[in-house]
């Protein structure tokens, strides 16, 4: 028997990105080999986790040509050399482009969930692909159970004991941002437990970075980190790691490093991080809005943040940390 090959296209960012992680390590032993259609550090970042063999930029002009009226006809042929293609994508054009120039059959998965439905998205994607056969019925969690959507097989994480706690301030959103003052009342508490808080910022997040340095005489530790493979080197190498909902907690969780998530207006039933030593705080005191997938309305963002301190997510840190 040849090899069985799956093509998967995923148009999200680096959180929509690894809540696809737990589906790609069940479709992977149903398949030989899979590549993806993706942003190239996502791409780059699967790879190195040996999730895919092989990635291609999304933003390459021939697949481009998919969202037009002349699809690149290297496309076809690229397409044609997969057994099967998962298109995780809210795009009926994307489907239908990709039909037409195609023998087999496509799948398309909508990324997250439709609302007002609130199931996870990792355990959403799983029971899409066990709904249209790609996967098998026992590769479902049971239960809304998170912890059962980590494949405890595949190790990514071995806690070093290097005291180092990395610390994460910023977000795709500035809506999801717990207040900068909260990570350095963090910091001064950390170093008095004799740890190390680093800071974690990503290229959007400058500005935080900026202004970190600049209030403490530029003798904080802060990584600037564009390189998703150097960052997955950094979480290896801490203990632990405190950030909001955004795709680099989302990393932080899955890796396996002790993880706390501080959630504002998201709802952690549909968002929150999937690993094994991950928790999550959030402000539960409030109305959900199905048209907008938050809790809310709030006056303004600390209203959403407001129940939680810095003590409760250091005291959640250290507990997590020592089981």
């Amino acid at each position: 028997m040849g090899e069985k090959k799956l093509l998967i296209f995923h148009q999200g960012a680096l959180g929509d990105f690894v809540l696809t992680f737990p589906a790609l390590i069940r479709l992977k032993q149903h398949f030989n080999r899979i590549d993806a259609i993706c942003k190239p550090q996502l791409g780059d970042l699967a790879k190195g986790l040996r999730l895919v063999d092989k990635w291609f930029s999304q933003d390459a002009a021939r697949f481009a040509s998919l969202f037009s009226d002349a699809i690149d006809p290297g496309v076809k042929s690229l397409f044609e050399a997969y057994d099967e293609i998962i298109l995780f994508s809210f795009s009926e054009k994307l489907e239908k482009a990709v039909n037409d120039i195609r023998s087999h059959s496509v799948y398309r998965i909508p990324p997250r969930p439709k609302n007002p439905d609130k199931t996870h998205v990792a355990l959403h994607l799983l029971k899409s692909l066990s709904g249209c056969g790609r996967i098998g019925e026992d590769d479902e969690p049971d239960g809304l159970e998170l912890s059962s959507l980590y494949n405890p097989t595949e190790v990514f994480y071995e806690t070093p004991h290097s005291q180092r706690i990395l610390l994460h301030p910023g977000a795709g959103s500035s809506r999801k941002m717990w207040a900068l003052s909260n990570f350095l009342k963090l910091e001064v508490s950390l170093k008095a437990d004799k740890y190390r808080p680093e800071y974690v910022i990503g290229p959007a997040e400058e500005f935080l970075g900026t202004k970190l340095l600049d209030d403490n005489g530029g003798k904080r530790t802060v990584h600037v980190t564009e390189d998703l493979s150097a960052l997955v080197a950094l979480m290896r190498s801490a203990d632990g790691f405190i950030g909001n909902d955004s795709g680099v907690s989302h990393l932080a969780a899955f890796l396996g490093l002790p993880t706390v998530a501080v959630f504002g207006p998201s709802d952690p039933e549909i968002w929150r991080p999937v690993g094994p030593a991950v928790r999550v705080l959030s402000s539960q005191k409030h109305k959900y809005d199905p048209k907008i997938g938050t809790f809310g309305p709030f006056k303004n963002n600390k209203e959403c943040f407001n129940t939680i301190s810095s003590q409760m997510v250091l005291d959640t840190l250290y507990n997590l940390m020592r089981l």
